[in-house]
């Protein structure tokens, strides 16, 4: 089998300076450890006086499933509040609240984890007034739509013009324009199907 892979790509990246004086917060749930744990090793990387100020809010299933569990703990400099589904309350925007403060109103936040709780984050942190563009995230999404394509009616209801060909293509009725351009045999790159990943953001 061959697998073609892409360089990393999106908008879900760390500043290209880091300094002392910023503040991260990351939030992660299951797998979505997996991109900010990148940006820890970047971190880590840097002489401990060059550090930002970092604090990572982690929900697991249990101790025994978290994802880097080795790695992470050996951070010593790294804030770590843990969310254990066995061990206690689960994540929720109170929850990290509770557990993020003293913060400074320029904290950085990421989030990486399902659609639901990254919203409602997102939504609690814009109306406590913090700018959107210091709040970056990464969707856990459905990336099979079936519920949609299960139930899609062969109704055309607009139509793709593609400028390389010049030709045109149909779509039916609760497809998106990836599914349309797939169903006519193109193959544009994506990366969740969701257009939240920055491949393609359509």
């Amino acid at each position: 089998m061959i697998l073609h892979t892409l360089p990393p790509r999106g908008a879900f990246v760390l500043p290209a300076s880091l300094r002392p004086e910023q503040t991260f917060v990351f939030v992660a749930v299951g797998s979505g450890i997996t991109p900010i744990s990148g940006f820890l090793r970047t971190i880590a990387a840097l002489q401990p006086e060059s550090r930002p100020k970092v604090q990572l809010h982690y929900a697991s299933r249990s101790l025994q499933e978290m994802i880097y569990r080795s790695e992470i703990f050996q951070l010593d400099w790294l804030r770590q509040k843990h969310y254990l589904r066995t061990e206690g309350p689960r994540m929720t925007p109170h929850q990290i609240f509770a557990n993020a403060y003293p913060l400074s109103r320029d904290a950085q936040w990421y989030i990486c984890g399902p659609e639901a709780l990254t919203f409602q984050l997102n939504q609690t942190l814009v109306a406590m007034g913090t700018p959107s563009n210091l709040i970056h995230f990464e969707i856990f999404a459905d990336q099979s739509r079936r519920h949609f394509t299960a139930t899609a009616s062969q109704a055309v209801v607009g139509r793709i013009a593609i400028k390389e060909t010049g030709t045109t293509v149909d779509v039916r009725e609760q497809e998106t324009l990836l599914e349309a351009l797939e169903r006519h045999g193109y193959q544009p790159e994506f990366g969740c199907r969701a257009g939240t990943c920055g491949t393609c953001q359509l």
